[in-house]
């Protein structure tokens, strides 16, 4: 597990990661970009990633730490903005934190293939690919089952409604800054 704590922004940003691509050091995640400016945790896969960083390197001559997509992806946020997305084919969910303006840009691919929890309200926004990762926080927020899941549970997949309240599901193909 890493994590990247930022005491002045109030972020904190914890990851356990299947390694599919980049399995040198400075494959890590939360990834700092080389400025220090963003930090991406990345879950997914870009099957492009390679023509997209030759472009990238070629174009805007940028240079590369690490062999993984992740940054590539964090990358091409930086050049192309939330314009990025459109450029990617592949599964993904991201979160990308600005530093400096202290916001963040979140994307989850097309089809819904990796999730993206999450709870927002006035305190926090804490985010998750797995349900279960927010037993963790449940002396934050009172968890409860959502009775009126099973209802939606024939278009769940275009619903933000989970089983338990009060997490939300980032719908598929959804972009936004928070």
């Amino acid at each position: 597990e890493d994590y990247f704590i930022d005491f002045e922004s109030g972020i904190a940003l914890g990851s356990r990661r299947l390694k599919l691509t980049g399995f040198d050091k400075y494959s890590e995640q939360p990834f700092v970009s080389e400025c220090g400016k963003f930090i991406i945790l990345f879950n997914g896969q870009v099957f492009n990633y390679l023509e997209i960083r030759s472009e990238l390197e070629e174009k805007y001559k940028i240079k590369f730490k690490s062999e993984s997509d992740t940054e590539v992806v964090l990358q091409s946020y930086i050049i192309w903005g939330e314009e990025c997305v459109k450029k990617f084919n592949g599964m993904w969910s991201f979160f990308i934190w600005n530093k400096q303006n202290k916001c963040a840009f979140i994307s989850r691919d097309r089809f819904g293939e990796k999730p993206f929890f999450y709870i927002d309200n006035d305190e926090y926004f804490i985010f998750a690919s797995e349900i279960k990762a927010f037993k963790s926080i449940k002396h934050l927020v009172n968890l409860k089952i959502n009775e009126n899941y099973l209802y939606f549970f024939s278009n769940i997949e275009s619903s933000e409604k989970t089983l338990v309240d009060p997490i939300r599901n980032l719908n598929a193909g959804t972009n936004a800054f928070i």
